[in-house]
């Protein structure tokens, strides 16, 4: 008798970024230097790559639940960054507790914002329903 392995999946590691420090990087609302800082990407921190702007020197990453982005050159990628995919159309608001993030306003125009899908928007349609039900 002999033994067949099958392999019905593979797992391929996601595309990371992790900040080499020793300084902390600033987590920004938007890929510019003119951007909300909204939080503090930690000197050892590691953390999800979403995409990149379309120049390649920012990259978008999730952390904590919450999307924003880091200066690309300051920080160590798992990859080129040129694999990660282009992140278009990004706009800054403001949501009602005073923070800032960043919302790809293609999904929401795009008529997908109840698509079963997984991003940045995700947690943003999660705050939004957690504020519909506090009002």
């Amino acid at each position: 008798m002999s033994v067949i392995h099958v392999i019905d999946a593979v797992l391929v590691p996601g595309f990371n970024v992790r900040n080499p420090g020793p300084y902390n990087l600033n987590f920004r609302a938007g890929p510019s230097l003119e951007s909300t800082i909204i939080g503090s990407f930690q000197a050892g921190e590691r953390a999800f790559a979403e995409g990149r702007n379309e120049a390649g020197d920012w990259v978008q990453i999730t952390r904590d639940g919450a999307s924003g982005w880091v200066f690309a050159p300051l920080a160590e990628l798992s990859g080129a960054i040129d694999e990660l995919p282009v992140i278009r159309n990004i706009v800054e608001i403001a949501v009602a507790d005073g923070r800032f993030t960043t919302l790809v306003a293609a999904v929401e125009a795009a008529g997908l914002a109840g698509a079963e899908q997984r991003g940045p928007a995700d947690g943003l349609r999660a705050h939004r329903r957690r504020l519909r039900r506090a009002a």
